[in-house]
């Protein structure tokens, strides 16, 4: 089965106006092969960062339940990790702990 669908851009605005530059400078045939690609590889990107997530989260309640046997202050799991979509920043933060492991 086939589906289309309409996009538009408002040049009026930077992000639009850069991506639809990006288009125009495509070659004949190559829209569709690129949009395809960037819609894959942003899917991946989000699952690879609800991967990372879903680490830290075991990360931490492990330790949170380490320090619960031993009588320590306790940590606040829910309060370091997100359920949305994380930000650029969480990215590199949650990056930066797993280079460190």
């Amino acid at each position: 089965m086939i589906y289309t669908f309409k996009l538009r851009f408002n040049t009026e605005k930077r992000e639009q106006a850069k991506a639809w530059k990006t288009l125009r400078a495509l070659p004949a045939g190559g829209k569709n092969k690129f949009i395809l690609a960037a819609i894959c590889a942003y899917a991946d990107r989000l699952s690879a960062e609800e991967e990372k997530q879903l680490f830290l989260r075991d990360v931490l309640t492990t330790i949170d339940n380490a320090l619960r046997n031993t009588g320590q202050s306790v940590i606040p799991v829910s309060a370091h990790v997100k359920t949305s979509a994380p930000t650029d920043e969480t990215v590199a933060v949650i990056d930066d702990y797993l280079e460190n492991l």
